[in-house]
């Protein structure tokens, strides 16, 4: 299904959400790239779209993949519509419902969402019931391109945050095959400005947190000295409003970003159970303090021209299975300069 008409596959109902107006969709192919403006799925006045098989829905930049609108009768709300998804999902576009209704998508593995979330907050305080859900299967990824606001993602694939994305839900679950990508100067530059990239009502937490540093914000291949570190301040990553259950299980970094000598640790704040914090500080203790980390090494590998002084004593530490260190060896790469 494709055209330069503003919808794709619409769904108009009788005002009731469980009556007239569904449709049963089967393998659709919905693209709405030739199209300005555009909505591939849309429901309105308690229409009733499910998708189920192999869905693909593309729009352009200015379009909706997947809409719930605000349908209102001079002063009274009408309903807007459910949307039900299953199976493997191709969604390029956002996913939006401003208005009463629903969305809910389970996302089998091979699963790909680029695009961002909203959901009408003010019919939500009035007692009109604005959701949005998201599971998503092992192998399946979702790259968040904005301020993503929703009901509920239960993740057991990835999950990235591009530039300038947000994510706040609920209720967000990350299962064990989870893996959370996210940038350090990024989640920097929020924390420092009191607005954490993800935000939540209750969170738990499992898999694997991945690091890239892309921006300026946080630049610790500048770092010139061990003592620099502690003029960095502890990052805000997550904020919840109840005490965060779970752990991240592993930690793991992009090393073309981060210098192989400085770890990027996390952990749940001592102080503050509903804040989920990181940190950088010398590979050489790296989980010592009971975070996770990545993997604790004594190799400093330096560019040409470029020097990193050790001011501490490194004391010998346990040894790491994870990197096959003793805790003790110092190694200085073929591209160190001086250390």
């Amino acid at each position: 299904m494709n055209g330069a008409n503003s919808y794709g596959l619409s769904a108009i109902g009788d005002n009731s959400f469980t009556r007239a107006g569904i449709i049963n969709a089967s393998n659709m192919n919905i693209d709405m790239t030739g199209a300005s403006n555009a909505s591939g799925v849309m429901v309105q006045q308690g229409g009733i779209v499910n998708l189920s098989g192999d869905t693909t829905i593309k729009t352009n930049d200015d379009g909706i993949a997947i809409w719930v609108p605000k349908v209102s009768s001079g002063s009274n709300i009408l309903p807007g519509g459910t949307i039900n998804g299953t199976g493997k999902m191709t969604i390029i576009g956002d996913i939006v419902n401003s208005g009463w209704g629903y969305i809910n998508l389970t996302m089998d593995a091979g699963s790909y969402f680029e695009g961002a979330t909203s959901i009408n907050h003010d019919f939500n305080t009035r007692g009109l019931d604005s959701e949005l859900s998201l599971t998503l299967a092992d192998q399946g990824k979702w790259l968040v391109t904005d301020s993503s606001p929703l009901t509920s993602l239960d993740n057991a694939g990835t999950v990235e945050l591009a530039a300038d994305s947000t994510l706040h839900a609920n209720s967000l679950t990350l299962q064990e095959s989870s893996i959370l990508n996210v940038d350090l100067s990024a989640t920097a530059l929020a924390s420092a400005n009191s607005a954490p990239l993800i935000t939540g009502g209750e969170i738990a937490l499992d898999g694997d947190l991945h690091i890239s540093n892309s921006g300026n914000a946080l630049d610790i291949g500048t770092l010139t000295s061990d003592a620099q570190l502690q003029d960095n301040e502890t990052i805000t990553l997550i904020d919840t409003d109840t005490a965060i259950t779970g752990d991240i299980a592993s930690l793991s970094t992009d090393t073309d970003s981060i210098p192989d000598y400085l770890s990027v640790f996390g952990q749940i704040s001592a102080t503050d159970n509903t804040q989920y914090q990181l940190g950088v500080g010398l590979s050489w203790y790296a989980g010592q303090s009971g975070s996770v980390a990545t993997p604790a090494h004594g190799t400093f590998t330096l560019d040409g021209g470029k020097q990193f002084t050790v001011n501490s004593q490194l004391e010998d530490v346990a040894s790491d299975t994870r990197s096959g260190w003793d805790g003790k060896s110092l190694t200085k790469k073929e591209k160190a300069h001086s250390l």
